[in-house]
């Protein structure tokens, strides 16, 4: 029997966050998976790759030399690659390599394979978007535009100030837009400033790995919408692990409620789990001190007029009025949310020492947030 030849297409190209394509997976961290353990061959050194590879870190050991040959080819347009693994996980380790390092910008997640008679073995045929002169111009191009952003990003004070503003420049310079070209790649954002998911996500991870922060892309699926996979940040900060959704921050709601992108930006694993459902290993964190909220002395721990008070005082001088309020927990959020229904909420404005005419806000129900417009 000849050996088979095909054609795949990565299981995670994301159009408008929804997945062309989503199988299943074996858990390849059981170490009951037979592979075939030999040392890389047809790859060149990856000793300076120092950005965080969360990716790798799931798979299971023996699968770690295919994911540096996998990497080391792409890295360098090679037309072939040996992989010491069967069919069925080439399509993991493409995704691992490709959500590891979005600086891969000139893969455009399509190869050829053959599996050897035996079963044991693949060698993939790489497809690329761009051939490496080409790539090399478009780098420049990146570095023009990422270079001096960084630099303004490392003058800021602590991990928290670096990870904001980069996570505001995405927003603030990219419009959602599902069209074909560089949609899942870096380039979408850095370059063309137009952008899915993907999109926004890898350009936050390539720009945080620059500044050596630890973070992962992360695949979810979204729970109001079971059919529609998406990707997140899970980003450390301080120490502490957080989750970050710059796409959502963008898109998800309305713009005329300041600050409303920051219900998206640093997120436990509870509050990240209300909205997504991970289709992978994450980090569980209740970590809070580095959400934007926390920082703007606009968390509630527990039902407490008097931080109300405050929050909406420390707003009056404020040009453009608006209150950003997240809550510790459900039990909070709905006392808030019975607040703001009642006549007494104008009490608490009174006390600020502001008497607003109306008033109007948004609520979160997934991650306990509130934003009030008034005047």
């Amino acid at each position: 029997m000849k050996p088979y030849v095909g054609i795949l297409l990565t299981s995670l190209l994301l159009f408008g966050c929804s997945a062309t394509q989503k199988e299943a997976k074996q858990d390849l961290r059981d170490p009951s998976v037979e592979l075939k353990q030999t040392s890389i061959r047809n790859s060149t050194a990856i000793d300076d790759d120092t950005c965080y590879k969360y990716q790798r870190s799931l798979l299971h050991e023996n699968l770690q030399d295919d994911y540096d040959r996998l990497y080391g080819a792409l890295l360098h347009h090679e037309a072939s690659v040996l992989l010491d693994c069967s069919v069925p996980y080439v399509m993991t380790l493409f995704d691992a390599v490709t959500f590891d390092h979005p600086e891969l910008f000139w893969s455009n997640y399509e190869y050829n394979y053959k599996e050897s008679e035996d079963k044991k073995s693949v060698t993939l045929y790489p497809s690329y978007a761009y051939d490496k002169k080409e790539s090399a111009a478009l780098q420049k191009q990146v570095d023009a535009v990422a270079s001096p952003l960084l630099q303004k990003a490392r003058e800021k004070q602590g991990d928290y100030e670096k990870v904001k503003f980069l996570y505001d420049w995405i927003i603030d310079h990219t419009d959602y837009v599902n069209k074909e070209e560089n949609n899942q790649n870096m380039l979408s954002v850095l370059l063309d400033q137009e952008a899915v998911c993907a999109g926004y996500s890898k350009s936050f991870k390539y720009l945080l790995d620059q500044l050596d922060i630890p973070n992962a892309v992360i695949l979810v699926q979204v729970i109001e919408n079971p059919d529609e996979y998406h990707v997140v940040n899970m980003v450390q900060m301080d120490k502490a692990w957080y989750y970050l959704d710059p796409t959502f921050g963008d898109i998800k709601i309305e713009k005329s409620y300041a600050n409303y992108r920051y219900a998206y930006f640093g997120m436990t694993s509870e509050e990240m789990e209300n909205i997504y459902t991970p289709q992978q290993e994450i980090k569980k964190t209740t970590a809070v001190k580095d959400s934007f909220f926390y920082h703007e002395g606009a968390y509630l721990k527990g039902y407490d007029e008097d931080q109300i008070t405050a929050i909406i005082a420390s707003n009056i001088n404020n040009p453009n009025p608006c209150l950003a309020i997240k809550c510790d927990s459900r039990q909070t959020y709905e006392q808030v949310k019975q607040l703001l229904r009642s006549q007494h909420i104008f009490n608490l404005f009174e006390n600020a020492g502001y008497n607003p005419q109306e008033f109007e806000y948004y609520s979160l129900d997934e991650n306990y947030c509130f934003f009030l417009n008034y005047w």
